[in-house]
């Protein structure tokens, strides 16, 4: 899945989760080049306009609004990369 405004929303709402609590901005200094590389290209596909839309939604998150939306794109990949057929898993029904 690619999706530069979803990529930015998270970004948005993990910027402003760390400063809500305090966090250092960059958690991992040795990925940086693609948090980088990340934002250039949405920023470039989106535009500035979009690009500041997208992060301002994502810093106006809740943590849990967040989290939600973080599994909601993840649960219309998984249910993208599955077949047509329903699975079941342990008793339950998955389509």
């Amino acid at each position: 899945m690619h999706d530069p405004r979803v990529a930015v929303v998270m970004m948005g709402a993990a910027e402003a989760l760390g400063h809500a609590v305090g966090s250092a901005t960059v958690a991992f200094p040795n990925l940086l080049v693609y948090h980088e590389q990340c934002e250039r290209r949405a920023r470039e596909e989106l535009g500035v306009r979009g690009f500041e839309a997208a992060r301002q939604d994502g810093a106006s998150l809740s943590f849990d609004e967040a989290v939600a939306y973080a599994l909601d794109g993840l649960t219309s990949l998984t249910r993208s990369a599955m077949p047509e057929t329903s699975a079941s898993i342990g008793g339950n029904q998955y389509s």
